[in-house]
């Protein structure tokens, strides 16, 4: 519903931390006497009874190599403050930067996974064209374009005036077309340029 209303809910998921505060929270409760469950996941209304009802759960997947084994290193980081799904192309489009400078750009293909594409690249006209800094963020087309013309993203590019970018002519993101891939999974991505005579 995010996408669809600007709401601020997304703002609050995991990725700021609720999950760390839930754990210093409830640490420092136990730490004060607080009771918790003793079974709060295979318990009668733990977490694998009301949420997987009754489906099978290999337990082990969940302790083996509890305390030895961090998967920190196998999760995925975020580098640019946009969503996840525009990493891919955005590290492309940064590698690109410095080969296109000053070159007439006639138009760029954003390769995106297809299950994606409703998020970041549809509709074309919305993303071409974020009204707020919140659409950026999920706006394959700004965020691609931002990366050509800088060769790089953060913080400031989701500022105005930054959202109305042009490129030669016309609004930037207009020259960036988001594309169904079929090398593209989750975060893959990567960006081609059609370029003219340029400088």
């Amino acid at each position: 519903m995010f996408l669809e209303d600007g709401a601020w809910t997304k703002r609050v998921h995991p990725s700021c931390n609720w999950g760390a505060v839930a754990r210093i929270t409830a640490a420092r409760l136990a730490q004060n006497g607080f009771k918790g469950p003793l079974r709060p996941y295979e318990g009668k209304f733990g977490l694998f009874e009301t949420h997987l009802h009754g489906s099978e759960v290999d337990q082990g997947e969940l302790t083996d190599g509890l305390g030895a084994d961090w998967w920190f290193g196998d999760t995925a980081l975020k580098p640019y403050p946009v969503c996840h799904f525009l990493h891919g192309c955005a590290d492309a489009a940064i590698e690109l930067h410095g080969e296109i400078a000053g070159a007439e750009i006639v138009r760029v293909d954003a390769y995106l996974a297809q299950p994606t594409l409703h998020i970041i690249a549809e509709p074309a006209q919305a993303k071409e064209r974020p009204g707020s800094d919140y659409e950026a963020k999920f706006s394959a087309q700004f965020v691609v374009a931002t990366c050509l013309l800088k060769g790089r993203f953060g913080l400031p590019d989701l500022q105005l005036p930054d959202l109305f970018l042009r490129w030669g002519d016309g609004h930037a993101g207009e020259k960036v077309s988001g594309v169904s891939h079929d090398d593209c999974h989750g975060w893959a991505g990567r960006c081609d340029s059609r370029r003219g005579a340029g400088p």
